[in-house]
């Protein structure tokens, strides 16, 4: 039989992402045939990809809590995709930073960048506007300066004219 592809697993910690983990949860689920009407199995595979602060707060949750997969989905985005962060906390404050200095590299792809800023803007839970202006901050200044001229009002539309600029050579300089 040939190898399936893994999900990865899921700690609950504040630098995690778990809108990407719940999704490529779901997409590993289809993949396995594992349907989300069939409640024991599909909640035997989250218990499976559970670590840390997060398999104790599943080994917590009463029998009643895990006897369905809707019952799981509302509590697991309850308690870990609509909280504040908290911003002192060290990983978050580090992500921060990092955020904050993301600029695009000399051999790095554009498409790159622009992925490894997202990321790290929806585990910092920055809206669009914040992706847009970091985005053509940490482009370099040709390339910049071409991109504002385009006055995007969003970051996917900043980020095709990022490409068509490199296209016409502004990366340069």
């Amino acid at each position: 039989m040939e190898k399936l592809a893994n999900c990865r697993k899921f700690g609950g910690y504040p630098h995690e992402n778990a809108a990407l983990f719940i999704a490529e949860f779901e997409s590993y689920t289809t993949l396995h045939n594992i349907s989300p009407l069939d409640d024991n199995r599909i909640i035997a595979a989250l218990h499976l990809h559970l670590t840390g602060p997060a398999l104790t707060w599943f080994n917590s949750l009463s029998s009643e809590n895990k006897a369905s997969w809707e019952a799981i989905v509302h509590l697991f985005n309850d308690k870990y995709m609509y909280v504040d962060l908290d911003w002192q906390n060290p990983t978050v404050m580090l992500d921060s930073e990092i955020f904050e200095n993301m600029s695009l590299s000399s051999g790095q792809s554009i498409d790159d960048f622009y992925c490894q800023l997202v990321e790290k803007a929806n585990t910092l839970k920055k809206p669009d506007h914040e992706i847009l202006v970091k985005f053509i901050k940490g482009l370099p200044e040709q390339l910049a300066f071409f991109v504002r001229a385009g006055n995007h009002r969003d970051s996917p539309s900043a980020l095709a004219a990022a490409k068509m600029g490199e296209a016409y050579g502004y990366r340069e300089g």
